[in-house]
């Protein structure tokens, strides 16, 4: 038996149907009624559409305590002792002047700004890695690829099994670099 689960919400899609998402999967399926899911779990004779809806997270296990499922998830996440993860800030410098950031717009770099700061992680990243399957580097900061140059000779000294780069910003250097790495 199924119930709805707790982390739907239904949304009107402005054409007279309905959307449904649920917050805990992201998943999002176009209905025209609003009760849509209720008429399933009630007629409890459509199995596509029911497998449909449990797959999504739609409706989840009548005995599911759907909080108790998300502290797990998140216990098991923020304890896991699998990966080594780092949110780098090579520069607070930033070429963009984004509304809602508190930096403000710098033409020039700061040539000698964390001169070591690579060296350090690097040796840290070095001592620590062993003991872990993968290693995440978060690159953040003001733009990060104004950095560039130090970013590419310090993940290539990273000698370390899985390694997962992620760069956050409006990155407007990113298209340059993927040319010229040709992905």
């Amino acid at each position: 038996m199924f119930k709805q689960s707790m982390y739907n919400n239904l949304l009107s899609n402005g054409e007279g149907g309905f959307e449904i998402y649920n917050s805990m999967t992201k998943a999002k399926i176009a209905v025209e009624e609003k009760d849509y899911i209720d008429k399933i779990l009630l007629n409890n004779s459509d199995n596509q559409a029911l497998d449909i809806l449990a797959e999504n997270g739609f409706i989840v296990d009548k005995d599911l305590d759907e909080v108790n499922a998300l502290r797990y998830a998140y216990n098991k996440r923020y304890f896991n002792s699998t990966a080594l993860g780092f949110i780098l800030l090579p520069t607070m410098a930033c070429n963009f002047d984004c509304p809602y950031c508190f930096e403000k717009p710098s033409a020039h770099l700061v040539e000698n700004e964390n001169v070591n700061y690579f060296k350090i992680v690097e040796k840290y990243i070095a001592k620590e890695a062993p003991n872990f399957r993968h290693v995440n580097l978060n690159f953040f900061g003001g733009e990060p690829l104004l950095k560039r140059n130090q970013m590419d000779d310090f993940t290539k000294r990273v000698q370390v099994r899985r390694v997962l780069i992620c760069l956050s910003k409006r990155l407007n250097l990113l298209q340059a670099m993927l040319q010229q790495i040709q992905i």
